[in-house]
């Protein structure tokens, strides 16, 4: 059975003052939903999430300059945001570097899925304003959701794969999933049940995603219409033929963008509407704007684009090194992982690409909308922290480490937060030059 995002990795439950709890290591659920519920003295859980990569600052200069070099991994995640927050990923066998380019088909997807998750947020708010408690109930529902689907993403159950172009069955089969994956959060009460609208609204983006990954708006890898093939592109070809390369490089690409289609969009809708939920007048104004026209609304487009910049569903982008290079002064050998920490370089204030870029400010995207191409001319000579070799596995521990202190923002019992002299910080969404792991402390609240 798959565990809870707060109870993978626990490394004891204790109170900071007063008699010792008693914990059993081995079933630490009734333990985490007492924390949820704020019974007891206050106590601390403590997830350690140990990795060890080295990161350099490189700019990234010395990235275009190699990137021929370098092949895209096709194993989630792989979803890319709208270029101007994290620019274009395409294959360099396509023309293009890792950070620049034409899009791929994984990038037509990711963009068209999360133009949908905008319209169906401004749907959601033009109807629930005036009830912030409405829109706080959704976004505590989008949290635990999101929360859940990292932890099945990434648990002992984990790396589920997608059962083909009817997301309905995939999506039922992980909501299975989810309801054995949060024992400890149905045991206090603290959500209502994941999925359910929330679900719907993902299966209708799914439907968007495959409809661009079929080729239906401007793609040529597909035939518009024709399902079958895409269903012989999921299951590797034709029934007793070896696929053509052309479906073999599709398929690569197909694969990481289904599977991970549902968790970048749930992680995307959470944390905007956690945003708008914490600031009332953006939120009213975002409802004023979508009014009777929810798809046009520019602002909550722009809420939406934030939010990626800050919280982007792809936090480290990983390649592949096909023969050794160098990059600046640093060696990369064949064969080696690369990982680019592309949320760095968005937010830590050394890459020099925003001002105040810690702060969640939609209306730098509505400003005569030269916000994306400005980032983009910046992030061409940006800093980014780059890291190679076998562990560099910072994609997952930034999903886990974000998911909790998701989940913990709307969680009225109990307080998440990374803890000092840990890096990297979750809050501050800084990625250090050297990383020992993360360590994400839950305290009962007062």
């Amino acid at each position: 059975m798959a565990t809870s995002i707060l109870e993978r990795g626990v490394r004891g439950l204790r109170p900071p003052s007063g008699p010792e709890a008693r914990v059993d290591p081995r079933r630490p659920s009734a333990d985490v939903a007492a924390i949820l519920r704020g019974q007891g003295d206050a106590r601390a859980l403590e997830l350690d999430l140990p990795c060890g990569p080295v990161l350099h600052l490189v700019n990234t200069r010395d990235i275009s300059d190699v990137a021929r070099d370098w092949r895209c991994f096709a194993t989630p995640p792989q979803l890319v945001p709208l270029e101007g927050v994290l620019l274009p990923l395409s294959r360099p066998e396509g023309g293009a570097g890792p950070l620049g380019g034409r899009l791929s088909t994984s990038d037509r997807a990711a963009r068209r899925a999360y133009r949908a998750a905008g319209a169906w947020l401004a749907k959601q708010l033009a109807h629930r304003s005036g009830h912030p408690t409405d829109i706080q109930a959704l976004a505590r529902t989008a949290a635990l959701d999101a929360t859940a689907r990292v932890a099945l993403a990434h648990g002992p159950a984990g790396r589920f794969s997608p059962a083909g172009p009817a997301s309905r069955s995939t999506l039922e089969a992980m909501q299975r999933a989810l309801d054995a994956a949060l024992p400890a959060t149905a045991a206090a009460g603290i959500g209502a049940p994941v999925g359910g609208q929330l679900a719907g609204a993902v299966e209708e983006i799914e439907r968007e995603i495959y409809a661009a990954i079929a080729g239906r708006e401007g793609g040529t890898l597909v035939a518009e219409g024709d399902a079958d093939l895409l269903s012989a592109l999921l299951a590797g070809g034709p029934p007793g033929e070896r696929p053509p390369e052309k479906f073999r490089r599709t398929r690569a690409e197909l694969l990481p963008a289904m599977t991970t289609s549902t968790l970048a969009v749930s992680h995307l809708v959470a944390a905007t509407l956690l945003a708008l939920a914490q600031r009332p007048s953006r939120q009213q104004r975002a409802h004023d704007e979508a009014g009777g026209r929810p798809a046009a609304s520019a602002y909550t487009a722009a809420c939406v684009i934030e939010t990626l910049r800050l919280s982007p569903p792809v936090p480290t982008v990983y390649l592949g090194c096909v023969r050794s290079t160098l990059v600046g002064p640093f060696r990369v050998d064949a064969g080696s992982s690369v990982a680019l920490s592309v949320r760095a370089a968005q937010q830590d204030p050394r890459s020099g690409v925003w001002e105040r870029p810690s702060a969640w400010v939609p209306e730098r995207w509505t400003q005569g909308g030269s916000a994306g191409t400005e980032a983009a001319a910046r992030m061409a000579g940006a800093l980014v922290p780059l890291g190679a070799g076998v562990a560099c596995g910072l994609d997952r521990l930034e999903l886990i480490a974000g998911a909790a202190e998701m989940v913990g923002a709307v969680v009225n019992s109990v307080e998440l937060g990374a803890v000092r002299g840990w890096e990297p910080h979750v809050q501050e969404a800084v990625l250090p030059w050297s990383a020992n792991g993360v360590l994400v402390r839950a305290r009962g609240r007062s």
